[in-house]
C-alpha cells in the first residue's frame, strides 16, 4: 500500500510541476494585410514560422509579454511582418508545434 501511494504521489507532483508549452492562433488562416498575432503558453522566449510542406525556417521572432493580461503565463508572438501567401507552422524552441495556418489576400 505504502508503494502505492508513494507512485500516485509522484505522478502528481511531477504534472503539477511539469512546464507545458502551447501554441494557440487562428487555425484558419490570417489575412496578409491584417495584423496577425498568436498566443503562446509557457516559458519560451523565441519562435520559428516553418512552412508546411517541406517544413522549411522562414522567419524567428521573439515572443513578447502580453499588453492587457499580465497574470498568467501566456505571452504574444507577433508574426504580422510575413506577408507571403502560404502554409506554416509556428515551432517554440522546446518543441511544441501549432496547427497548420494559412496567410492568403483572400
Amino acid at each position: 500500500m505504502r508503494t502505492f501511494l508513494l507512485i500516485i504521489f509522484n505522478f502528481t507532483y511531477s504534472g503539477v510541476f511539469a512546464q507545458s508549452q502551447s501554441i494557440h492562433l487562428n487555425s484558419p488562416g490570417f489575412l496578409l494585410q491584417s495584423s496577425k498575432k498568436t498566443s503562446v503558453i509557457g516559458t519560451a522566449e523565441t519562435f520559428e514560422i516553418k512552412q508546411v510542406a517541406g517544413q522549411k525556417d522562414v522567419f524567428n521572432g521573439e515572443i513578447s509579454s502580453p499588453a492587457f493580461q499580465k497574470d498568467g503565463n501566456q505571452n504574444v508572438a507577433d508574426i504580422s511582418s510575413r506577408t507571403k501567401n502560404g502554409k506554416y507552422y509556428l515551432k517554440l524552441v522546446g518543441g511544441t508545434k501549432s496547427v497548420g495556418f494559412t496567410l492568403s489576400a483572400m
